[in-house]
């Protein structure tokens, strides 16, 4: 049994996966944080340590550990990213919360893109100036 709703007009349908769209957009503004992502990294920032400080902002069970993990965010990804982009800097500050969920998930995407790139990728070609031990030369 579906729980996806049955539509009988095509446009209902239609109007029903742009409504979700719209709502995941404004949820997650992945244009915005793909942004913020990519000067970071190019800011010698590492998906790494995005990785770990949302991690652990989202697993944190006490306040303290999670004014911890936004000081963290502040110290190692905001700054960094301020000092090429003081927008999208103070988007991140005026809600820490939002930007720490917004940005993992979108360091999220950023290692399943990674992930499928590396597994798509033809393997290499064997080198011809390489020694091999099983051949008779």
């Amino acid at each position: 049994m579906s729980t996806k709703p049955e539509y009988t007009d095509p446009r209902d349908q239609e109007i029903a996966e742009a409504t979700a769209d719209a709502l995941w957009r404004a949820r997650y503004m992945p244009e915005i944080y793909d942004q913020i992502l990519d000067i970071a990294r190019l800011s010698d920032v590492s998906l790494d340590l995005m990785l770990d400080i949302c991690h652990a902002a989202e697993s944190a069970q006490t306040s303290p550990q999670l004014v911890h993990e936004m000081g963290r965010l502040e110290a190692d990804v905001i700054e960094a990213v301020g000092y090429h982009r003081p927008d999208l800097a103070a988007h991140m500050r005026t809600n820490p919360v939002q930007a720490l969920r917004c940005l993992g998930y979108a360091c999220v995407r950023a290692v399943i893109d990674e992930a499928q790139r590396t597994l798509s990728a033809p393997p290499p070609a064997p080198d011809p100036d390489a020694y091999n031990a099983g051949c008779i030369y």
